[in-house]
């Protein structure tokens, strides 16, 4: 599918029309400034179709608040304060009575997954944080960003660093890392943008109606950090959201008028702020912002993972888009031009998801609402993910699942969307990455009547089949139930830059120690299925005429199974050229077994001499793999310096040039074959070499050679390869030269 509409949303922000203030918090969007933004009509028979909106992005400043080094902060420098959970949006859900099992709409997301044959692979993992260390509070908002070196957790009020042997480095209370004193504050999020070699933080300081954001000034999270404040106009920023690009940072917030429970939905509200300025430590960060917008909620800026000018968003609301998703791209970066446009695009429809079940209990997992829980962008495609109501394979009843889309931002389209889940379990909160190769890492949380509230992985290969995922792995099992109400409200992963084909996700799970909620953290891998072609040999050397055979081996790996196509091509293309057949085309390999084709390279006798190269390739899918043979046609030409003239009883001789017509030059022996008169001998210096050379036939006769005319025929061989010249020997009488003395003597 393609995007149905493009529609400008904001145009233009100069920083010569605004006030600077360096010493207050900045940003102050009047209650006159909201925008009641795009408004679907909807159509009967087709998509929401949006009138077209010009708005004015609003010029401000963050400001620099403090530096700080984690190195020299003390565990206990400041008191812990008591978290405050926000839960500004209620989260619907769909309750497990019978009325609901079944969707009745008949909304669910009509792709499923299937399995494919790539697998997950884990080779590390630790307890991070948990309830003890951090408070008495629920959820974790679980974070997890890596550098070259080492790594960093967040979870609500508390922050860890690790090596990534997971051994603690630094741990210390987020009101220490952001400088927020007493204040208030919820929903830690943390990257590490390899781009700039930084990693960036942010979080909701309630207390001061503000966001805070973080940089480090170097690739370690244990070393110094600035911390900028963004102030939200008087707005509570519910779960500000951070994304980042080759220029820009942009932070998205749901605003509400206050952090209470009476507190209104006034609507998202983004910023965008320049990131050279940020990662430089400057005292005031330009920025542009828009919003909050009462018909938006929930606008989620992406990860960018590779070199990209445009930020892009992602927006689902909190599932109320029904069966579409609005794309955000956001171009120029303050104090300059900055222009926001969006773009609404169909999908499976979206179910809210019911609460996880878990044994012993009637309580459920709060399993959320359908907004876009990560994001991240790689060379034109962005992966997201969700919670969402879907009925599994197998089940008849509707259980939590994952969302999973792939948008293909350059062509505007949706590549797949399909849903993630299992008979008779809930999957929950899930966070994702894509790793250097394209391959896709997902953590997520999952119960069930017999399961604790656990994590495992998953993901796919770029060469996995659309809408597939690897057979899931289990990554933490927990040991208890959660019945405080509050679980999420969101995971973490990262891609590692010193190794980038790894991801470190973390998530929470329940245990009896650490005071219920617990986070693990782990690296993952995925191990795409394949297979392996071969050939033996992987040369051959022939002469015009003859045929070369190949055997062509495949061999399943990591548990592929499949049909794979053979081709051979020959290069270069030359008339009367070698011609090849291949005896199976189609080989059906299982998982972990091999197929063998027999691959006939045949040339004529008018084939061209020289070096080609015949390239089998294997095709299944999206896979494909190839080996080439070398087939040298070796040739010579031979040929002499003219007629031979003796007497009896003397010699003469004849120069033999041979020359290398095209292939490798190989040993060529000389030798005369017929037309030698009786008594008379011949002999070659040297007698044999590789062509291009020469040689010196020498022809003796005796005096009892008879006297005539004969042609010697000279042979040059190797192997089967025989070419042939004839010399003319004239034998004369000796009483014509006078007893044999020769013709010029008197």
């Amino acid at each position: 599918m393609r995007f149905s509409s493009v529609i400008p949303l904001l145009i233009i922000c100069n920083l010569s029309v605004a006030s600077v203030f360096l010493s207050v918090i900045m940003f102050a969007a009047a209650e006159e400034t909201v925008q009641e933004g795009l408004v679907p009509a909807r159509v009967s028979g087709g998509g929401p179709v949006y009138p077209e909106l010009n708005a004015t992005l609003v010029p401000g400043q963050a400001f620099l608040t403090a530096k700080v080094n984690v190195n020299n902060l003390h565990d206990n420098e400041t008191t812990r304060m008591t978290a405050t959970s926000l839960d500004m949006m209620p989260q619907i859900q769909s309750t497990l009575t019978s009325s609901s099992t079944i969707d009745p709409s008949g909304s669910l997301a009509s792709t499923t997954f299937s399995v494919s044959a790539s697998s997950v692979n884990s080779s590390l993992g630790f307890d991070g944080l948990n309830q003890v260390q951090s408070c008495n509070c629920a959820p974790p908002d679980v974070q997890v960003a890596t550098g070259p070196n080492s790594l960093i957790e967040m979870v609500n009020l508390e922050t860890e660093i690790f090596s990534k042997h997971g051994t603690s480095i630094k741990a210390l209370p987020l009101s220490t890392f952001f400088s927020t004193g007493a204040d208030s504050i919820s929903d830690p999020k943390v990257f590490f943008d390899a781009a700039s070699g930084r990693f960036f933080a942010s979080i909701l300081d309630i207390s001061s109606l503000s966001i805070r954001l973080a940089v480090s000034t170097s690739n370690d999270p244990a070393g110094t950090w600035t911390i900028f404040t963004l102030g939200t106009g008087g707005k509570c920023a519910d779960q500000p959201i951070i994304g980042i690009s080759d220029d820009k940072l942009v932070a998205s917030a749901n605003d509400f008028t206050s952090c209470s429970k009476t507190g209104r939905l006034a609507g998202a509200q983004f910023w965008v702020l320049n990131k050279s300025e940020m990662v430089a430590g400057a005292a005031n960060i330009d920025l542009a912002s828009f919003g909050p917008n009462s018909t938006l909620f929930s606008v989620h800026p992406v990860h960018s993972l590779s070199s990209t000018a445009s930020e892009f968003m992602v927006s689902t609301g909190s599932g109320s888009k029904v069966n579409s998703v609005e794309i955000f791209s956001i171009t120029g970066v303050p104090p300059g031009t900055v222009a926001v446009s969006m773009v609404s695009l169909s999908i499976s429809p979206i179910t809210l998801p019911p609460g996880g079940v878990q044994p012993g209990t009637s309580v459920l997992v709060n399993t959320g609402d359908a907004r876009v829980e990560d994001a991240t962008w790689l060379q034109g495609k962005i992966w997201y993910t969700f919670n969402e109501g879907c009925t599994p394979q197998g089940d008849t009843a509707t259980r939590s699942c994952l969302r999973l889309t792939q948008v293909n931002t350059s062509t505007s389209a949706i590549i797949q969307d399909f849903d993630f889940g299992a008979s008779g379990k809930y999957y929950f909160y899930p966070a994702l990455r894509v790793d250097s190769l394209g391959n896709l890492d997902v953590i997520y949380g999952y119960s069930s009547s017999t399961i604790f509230p656990s994590l495992a992985v998953t993901g796919r290969a770029t060469s996995d089949p659309i809408g597939s995922l690897a057979q899931p792995k289990n990554l933490k099992l927990g040991s208890a139930d959660q019945t405080t109400g509050r679980y999420g409200d969101y995971f973490g992963a990262g891609v590692d830059p010193s190794n980038p084909t790894t991801v470190w996700v973390a998530g929470e799970y329940t245990s009896n120690t650490g005071g219920v909620w617990s986070t693990f953290i782990a690296n993952m891998t995925i191990v795409s299925s394949d297979f392996v072609v071969s050939a033996n040999p992987q040369v051959s050397i022939l002469s015009p005429g003859l045929s070369a055979l190949f055997n062509i081996s495949l061999n399943s790996i990591n548990r592929f199974t499949g049909s794979v196509s053979l081709t051979a091509n020959v290069s270069p293309v030359v008339a009367n050229g070698p011609t090849t057949v291949l005896i199976p085309t189609t080989l059906n390999l299982t998982t972990g077994g091999s197929g063998n084709s027999t691959l006939t390279v045949s040339t004529t006798s008018a084939t061209p001499a020289g070096i080609y190269s015949v390239t089998l390739t294997g095709a299944s899918g999206s896979l494909s793999h190839s080996v080439a043979v070398s087939v040298q046609i070796f040739d010579f030409s031979i040929s002499n310096s003219g007629a031979i003239t003796v007497v009896q009883g003397g010699s003469g001789s004849s120069t033999i040039n041979l020359a290398l017509l095209g292939g490798p030059s190989m040993a060529v022996s000389l030798s005369c074959v017929g037309g030698l008169p009786s008594d008379a001998s011949c002999s070659f210096l040297p007698p044999s070499g590789s062509p291009t050379f020469t040689s010196s036939l020498t022809i003796t006769a005796s005096s009892s050679t008879p006297s005539g005319t004969y042609t010697i025929t000279v042979d040059g061989s190797n192997g089967g390869l025989s070419h042939k010249t004839q010399v003319t020997l004239t034998v004369l009488p000796a009483s014509i030269m006078g007893g044999g003395r020769g013709f010029f003597q008197e």
